[in-house]
């Protein structure tokens, strides 16, 4: 009887994983608030999935002689009707003889109907609450069955007090969609952006294929990569945070950013963080924790219009107790992806044909000019920063267009269009100035925009026709569609008479009438005087 038992038990202790560690200070205790009393045992469940709610079944009575050997019998009122395949029951004594020497996933179902999960109540349960460590306390000696994801068995007594499980948790770390987030995805050249990078943990990881008694791989350290593109600049990681639970309940754990990321401003790049006590073994912190990493970067001059080509990837990896490495594939990468636009400017006449010759500047920014190698490219500018006042002075293509790149599109962080205000500072020869600033709103667009020929016709009388048939006379000039350009301006020819701010006419007005009201004062007296005479 005694081999056998010893076998029994053996086979007990290898159905689960049992690991040589202390159990972490932040153990959810069940029943919550009570002592543990002498004499009795203590399941303690490791790497628990936050949500999942772990019940404790007695299968078997534990009884010990007074010789000190330890035998396994049925408890009152149950048979061995419904036990898995390799379970031996003396039909008299009740007694357990022999057991399987491993359990499946099947025979794990099993046991769970032979004790009634689900129409009876467990010995304990509960739920765990952040993902930290269960510990089951005050059970009697018994044969159990932990009926969650672990799917374990384990038996405990006066010899073996305290058993440890840990659950394989098959949710395994997670990068989940939204891993990698930017505070405003609409910039402008030369904004400070903040990325933050979140990624769910785990503590212990079943590889794949892994079978029912396959030992979970503990996780040593967390791996982070995010190697920066040419559209950034200047990084600061400012943060990193270690976040169990949720909402009011959530608790973080702030690490120092100089010890584990560059400071460099060259990026993020790789970030590894320990996850593991290299002395006690132990995890460093709660299965389930959320890992969050925050850094600043600056938007600079080799932003493209094109969005797509504006991402910013991130890789989560990690490293097992083996020394293997876990992670890394596309399954846990994540990109995130900003936008900037440009306005277009298009000089007209009163006929709508491009005039070029104009020069403006943008109110708020400094910006300059787009290169192609060594040579500026004519009426292409960039945004470099913002600044107090006026730009630099920019002036319009041989087409009057005017590009400005690198401008968001909406307010900060919101959706409402973003207005930049530009003034005219020189208009073509025979036109006259635009006065005042004009408001425009930038948009998605290239650097590129179709210009065509157009013909105007106008009548006898210089008004616009419809047709060549109904026309007199004709100006032929290049024209841009609508939906290519931010803002059309047109400049009007002809003299400008100031009206406010200078002399003008007005002093030839007023000298003009106070000299005809004199004359007229001196007719009438002179008349006045003839009558007397």
């Amino acid at each position: 009887m005694k081999g056998k038992m010893r076998k029994l038990f053996a086979f007990a202790l290898a159905a689960i994983m049992v690991l040589a560690m202390g159990i972490t200070a932040s153990a959810q205790t069940v029943p919550a608030g009570a002592e543990k009393r002498p004499d009795t045992a203590t399941i303690t469940i490791k790497n628990t999935a936050k949500g999942e709610t772990y019940e404790i079944y007695k299968i078997f009575d534990a009884t010990r002689s007074e010789n000190g050997s330890i035998a396994f019998k049925l408890m009152d009122g149950k048979t061995a009707e419904g036990l898995p395949a390799g379970f031996t029951v003396n039909a008299t004594s009740k007694y357990v003889t022999a057991a399987p020497e491993s359990l499946s996933p099947a025979d794990i179902v099993a046991l769970e109907n032979y004790v009634g999960k689900g129409t009876v109540t467990p010995v304990a349960s509960a739920t765990s609450s952040d993902g930290s460590t269960l510990e089951f306390i005050n059970l009697e000696y018994g044969y159990y069955l932990v009926a969650s994801s672990t799917g374990a068995v384990v038996s405990i007594d006066d010899t073996n007090p305290d058993a440890m499980i840990v659950d394989k948790n098959p949710t395994g770390p997670e990068v989940p969609e939204d891993a990698k987030k930017v505070k405003d995805d609409d910039v402008y050249i030369g904004q400070q952006v903040e990325y933050t990078l979140k990624f769910n943990t785990t503590n212990y990881v079943v590889p794949e294929n892994a079978t029912q008694e396959t030992e979970p791989k503990q996780i040593v350290s967390y791996i982070i990569t995010d190697t920066l593109p040419d559209f950034l600049s200047d990084v600061n990681v400012t943060a990193i945070n270690v976040i169990v639970g949720s909402g009011d309940s959530a608790t973080t754990t702030p690490l120092d950013v100089q010890q584990f990321a560059r400071t460099d401003g060259a990026g993020p790049g790789t970030i590894t963080i320990p996850w593991r006590n290299e002395e006690t073994k132990a995890s460093l912190y709660d299965n389930g924790a959320v890992l969050e990493i925050t850094y600043t970067a600056t938007v600079n001059g080799n932003i493209s219009l094109t969005s797509t080509e504006n991402a910013n990837t991130v890789t989560l990896s990690w490293k097992y107790d083996d020394d293997s490495e876990g992670g890394g594939s596309d399954k846990y990468t994540n990109t995130e992806t900003i936008s900037t636009y440009a306005m277009i400017i298009q000089k007209v006449d009163g006929n709508g044909l491009n005039l070029a010759g104009a020069t403006f500047v943008i109110n708020g920014y400094e910006v300059t000019p787009v290169k192609e190698g060594e040579n500026e490219v004519v009426g292409q500018y960039k945004i470099t920063g913002t600044k107090e006042g006026e730009s630099s002075v920019m002036s319009c293509d041989e087409d009057g267009k005017l590009v400005i790149i690198g401008l968001a599109q909406n307010g900060d962080g919101t959706d409402v269009p973003q207005k930049y205000s530009i003034t005219e500072k020189s208009a073509p020869d025979g036109y006259n100035l635009l006065v005042g600033e004009t408001e425009v709103t930038a948009q998605k667009t290239s650097t590129v925009t179709t210009t065509t020929e157009t013909t105007i016709w106008f009548d006898a009388n210089g008004n616009k026709v419809d047709t060549e048939e109904n026309s007199v006379t004709s100006v032929t000039g290049n024209t841009v569609p609508d939906d290519s350009v931010s803002i059309k301006i047109e400049n009007v020819a002809g003299t400008l008479l100031p009206s406010t701010g200078g002399i003008g006419t007005t002093i030839f007005y007023v000298v003009g009438g106070v000299l005809v009201a004199a004359a007229g004062v001196l007719l009438i007296t002179k008349k006045r005087m003839s009558g007397r005479d």
